[in-house]
């Protein structure tokens, strides 16, 4: 019963989409930066201009010889499509354009960047190819290559991936009832090997079902804590609020989190905080 109204539910929400979509605010995003670990307070954040008929999103973190560094979508509104961008943070916080650095025939966004035994590797979503790739990175910072293929025949946006307990846990969002809608449904998958094409679907998933809070927006850990950060589907419209979240049990057999009450990042979408700042994306 309670799947067959998530169904119903999210058919209505297709409708209301198609009704609302000329009163929606537009979908472009800027990227801010604020000098500060976990900064919660979104006026603190400095934006960096758009490029025309261009504009980026989906910030993420890295920091290679104590230079900092963002990588993000950088979505051409007139091809409809993303490319992988980088940013070097400056000494003053300013966010200096080094270009392209992973572009592919099909949409790239969500650049989910890590490391692990000195290799640097990327998750970057590619729900137009219906595959999670991992990249690993080959000449910084701009030579990637395909190093596997996680998940295959899934439209799955905006993963995560990270290691904890000795396993790895990749969460990532995709409609597997068929509703044609990527916002309702966190799904979880586990492997002890990071480049493997073994990963095996949690018992429980969909872990959550909640346009609200089933999406990814970022995850770091602080301390030891597991934060996910989420994007709230608020009004019929995409990437409206970032909510917070702390993994409290985790096994291959279990999946808990609480709720965490951490400001008010509204109009946002994605945000990632380490190495002393943090980033995020805000609708204008």
């Amino acid at each position: 019963m309670q799947y067959l109204w998530h169904n119903l539910n999210s058919i209505l929400s297709i409708f209301l989409n198609l009704v609302l979509s000329k009163i929606r605010k537009a979908t472009v995003f800027q990227v801010g930066i604020a000098n500060k670990y976990f900064e919660t307070d979104i006026t603190k954040f400095v934006y960096t201009p758009n490029h025309p008929d261009s504009y980026f999103a989906d910030p993420f973190l890295f920091q290679l010889d104590n230079i900092k560094y963002v990588f993000c979508e950088k979505y051409n509104q007139i091809l409809k499509k993303g490319v992988i961008v980088v940013f070097k943070i400056s000494e003053e916080n300013r966010l200096i354009d080094l270009g392209v650095v992973l572009e592919e025939d099909f949409h790239l966004s969500f650049p989910f960047i890590f490391e692990f035994k000195t290799n640097i590797y990327m998750i970057p979503e590619s729900k137009s190819a219906e595959k999670v790739i991992l990249y690993k990175n080959i000449t910084w910072p701009d030579k990637w290559q395909q190093v596997s293929v996680l998940l295959e025949g899934t439209k799955a946006v905006d993963s995560v991936i990270f290691r904890h307990d000795d396993i790895w846990w990749l969460l990532t969002t995709f409609d597997s009832a068929g509703t044609n809608m990527s916002q309702s449904e966190l799904h979880v998958y586990f492997s002890p090997e990071l480049e493997s094409v073994g990963w095996k679907k949690h018992p429980k998933n969909p872990v959550i079902i909640d346009s609200y809070k089933a999406r990814n927006a970022g995850f770091f850990i602080d301390g030891d804590r597991l934060i996910r950060c989420s994007q709230s589907m608020q009004n019929y419209q995409y990437g409206s609020k970032i909510n917070f979240h702390e993994i409290i049990k985790l096994t291959n057999s279990e999946f808990l989190e609480t709720d965490l009450d951490l400001g008010n990042f509204s109009e946002s979408h994605s945000y990632d905080t380490k190495f002393g700042v943090s980033v995020i994306d805000t609708r204008f």
